[in-house]
């Protein structure tokens, strides 16, 4: 039995090319597998891939497993397959891909809870700075302000700081795949979260900053004095859960260590962050992520709910975007102020700009008599009152002058009639493989 649960030299191969934490999460599964398998009454063999699909419909129907846990159960048995016995198990068996397609369809997706503005403003003015709660909060200001993960916060250290006369510079490193680990930084700037950090860190020497690998969280006694333990991953992922009670939320279970970066990405959509500002804050390749969170933001349903011409909606249509909105922690504003807004300039519309500095604005202009096919430009110049009227409206009056001196003369109508048209040489293209006809001689005739 001990040579049956051994792990196969090929599939440690393959175990090598993973992080350690999933070489350790794939080598249980397959045991856990392999156990079943022998445990059994029938003693099925393992090496089937029709045995799979009998314990995965198991692990759904009679142990009642998350979808997302079974996903991660068959892939790591199906890699097993794979380097051990050359199997593909989803191509040998096509329904075991379906259930698990189904049942993704089927399983509402469980997300962690986030904190508002107003909780985080409480827990960082009310909660006592003792031996209990300075740990917390120091960990949600991180956390927050970080877009850290539970893996990142538990790794964060006090070297990871530098305190500047404005702000806090911190850095993270977030974990890719295979093991490598990219250098993402943050600042942290309003003034309760820096005092709340600067009353941390003078309860430790430079001495004790650098045991235990310099690691930021330490326990502390009860009369505040320092320990050279450091405060677990299980200790640090209770924390969001044990404030969710402190402020009286009646669904605090659903409060994680996840919730640290869910908050800081909803802070940041309800304040109207662009996708390039998501991406650097919460160090996502993709958009796929980052667009998540702005489609179940307040700020887009509102945006699109008034953007509908009912009732008085169409009398307001700048109601979302002129509504003052306060970042995460301790009422860090942000800049409504600076938002555009739209304008109207005789028959133009653009959008003006308000509390902007430093800005590039670049107009693409071209003649007004240009005979293309598409119409004439979008855009003319010469002589159009009512574009220098929208121009002035959005620049200002001291943009006036270089308009003026940066306007293309129209073309005369009979320099273009003496233009010559170009010539325009014909190429010979093949229709493609798949639109030619097929050859009487590989059809095959249907008569009997």
């Amino acid at each position: 039995m001990d040579d049956e649960m051994a792990i196969e030299p090929s599939f440690e191969d393959y175990l090598r090319t993973l992080s350690d934490t999933s070489a350790v999460v794939y080598k249980r599964r397959v045991r856990d597998y392999k156990s079943v398998c022998m445990d059994s009454d029938e003693q099925f063999d393992c090496a089937l891939p029709s045995t799979l699909n009998t314990y995965i419909t198991f692990l759904k129907d009679e142990e009642d497993f998350a979808a997302s846990t079974i996903w991660s159960i068959n892939s790591a048995i199906s890699a097993w397959f794979l380097s051990v016995h050359g199997i593909k198990v989803l191509e040998v068996v096509p329904i075991l891909g379906r259930k698990l397609k189904q049942w993704s369809k089927t399983e509402e997706i469980k997300k962690a809870q986030t904190f508002s503005m107003e909780d985080i403003n409480k827990l960082l003015e009310d909660a006592p700075n003792d031996s209990v709660w300075l740990q917390k909060k120091v960990a949600f200001v991180v956390g927050i302000y970080g877009f850290l993960r539970l893996g990142e916060l538990d790794s964060v250290n006090f070297s990871d700081f530098a305190f500047k006369e404005h702000a806090i510079e911190g850095k993270v490193y977030r974990k890719e795949n295979q093991g490598a680990k990219k250098v993402s930084t943050f600042s942290i700037t309003d003034s309760l979260s820096r005092s709340i950090m600067e009353t941390y860190w003078a309860l430790f020497t430079d001495e004790e900053r650098g045991r235990r690998d310099g690691r930021l969280f330490r326990r502390l006694t009860s009369t505040m004095k320092t320990m050279n333990q450091v405060v677990g991953r299980n200790t640090l992922s209770s924390f969001s859960k044990e404030v969710a009670k402190w402020l009286r939320k009646s669904d605090w279970e659903k409060y994680t260590s996840h919730s640290f970066r869910r908050t800081a990405a909803t802070f940041l959509v309800e304040s109207g962050a662009s996708m390039p500002v998501l991406k650097v804050a919460g160090g996502w390749k993709s958009d796929s992520a980052p667009q998540g969170y702005i489609a179940e933001s307040n700020r887009m349903r509102m945006e699109i709910a008034t953007s509908i011409p009912i009732g008085d909606n169409e009398k307001r249509p700048e109601a979302t975007l002129k509504a003052p909105v306060k970042s995460a922690v301790n009422g860090n504003a942000t800049r409504p102020d600076s938002v555009p807004s739209v304008v109207h300039a005789g028959q133009h519309q653009a959008f003006a700009f308000h509390g902007a500095t430093n800005c590039t604005f670049n107009f693409g202009m071209t003649p007004a008599h240009t005979n293309t096919q598409s119409g004439p430009s979008p855009l003319p110049v010469a002589a159009n009152v009512d574009v220098l009227e929208m121009l002035r409206v959005l620049v200002g009056q001291a943009a006036e002058a270089k308009i003026a001196q940066n306007t293309v003369p129209a073309v005369p109508d009979k320099i273009l009639e003496e233009q010559p048209a170009p010539k325009v040489k014909a190429i010979k293209t093949k229709a493609p493989y798949m639109q030619r006809p097929p050859s009487p001689k590989n059809l095959r005739s249907r008569r009997h």
